[in-house]
């Protein structure tokens, strides 16, 4: 698996996500829902650094998919940035170790809390 795993339904951000990334020198893999997303962790022989997903998704949104990654013991630990433009402040569901970031998403503040998350320094600075 790659440093980051980015999970994002729209392919439009998807895919300005994915290369922001890899400007920044991460490898990165992206999926466009949470199976996809789990089959893909699924077939790998190692987890990535990180996930990146958006909370509303069709077919797996993020909720479930986080779930999910708590049920097994090989992905429970990996750090999980969420966002969403919906907010996650208004729904009583809770995200554990998940940290959200409300839509619109600044690259340098998602930069910044990957690498802390990850307990990295990138060799660009993202201010």
């Amino acid at each position: 698996m790659k440093d980051v795993l980015i999970i994002e339904d729209n392919e439009l951000v998807r895919r300005s996500l994915e290369r922001a990334f890899e400007r920044e020198g991460y490898t990165v893999a992206t999926a466009g829902d949470g199976q996809a997303a789990l089959q893909d962790l699924s077939a790998s022989d190692a987890p990535p650094k990180i996930i990146i997903m958006d909370l509303m998704m069709p077919i797996m949104d993020g909720w479930k998919l986080r779930q999910r990654l708590l049920e097994q013991p090989r992905w429970a630990d990996i750090p999980v940035i969420a966002f969403s433009g919906a907010g996650y402040e208004d729904t009583d569901k809770t995200l554990p170790g998940v940290l959200c970031i409300l839509k619109p998403v600044s690259l340098p503040v998602l930069f910044r809390n990957v690498a802390r998350l990850i307990g990295e320094t990138r060799p660009k600075d993202s201010n």
